[in-house]
């Protein structure tokens, strides 16, 4: 099935085919949208004790907390376990350990 590439100097949609509906448009953001393009953090409490660098994150299906984090009282058997697979950038499979509320 041929992909129709259409490029012009703001965006670029990817159409497959006359019957499909998928389309992806890519559009290039604006100068002020440009420089939240970084990750945003947040302060916050957990249990009480500050946290200084939460990631607001809404478009993942996974929200990784980093191990350093169970100095806020809670260990390895606080956490739920899961069945899921975790694939790194490098796509590696890391282990899981399970999830926490």
């Amino acid at each position: 099935m041929p992909i129709e590439v259409n490029e012009t100097e703001d965006s670029v949609q990817i159409i497959k085919g006359p019957n499909m509906v998928n389309r992806v448009v890519l559009t290039k953001p604006y100068t002020e949208l440009a420089y939240h393009l970084k990750p945003l953090f947040v302060q916050g409490h957990l249990n009480g004790i500050l946290v200084a660098r939460m990631m607001v994150d809404n478009g993942t299906v996974v929200n990784i907390l980093p191990a350093r984090m169970m100095k806020l009282g809670k260990s390895i058997e606080d956490l739920i376990p899961k069945d899921i697979v975790v694939i790194n950038f490098t796509v590696g499979v890391r282990i899981h350990r399970g999830s926490c509320l």
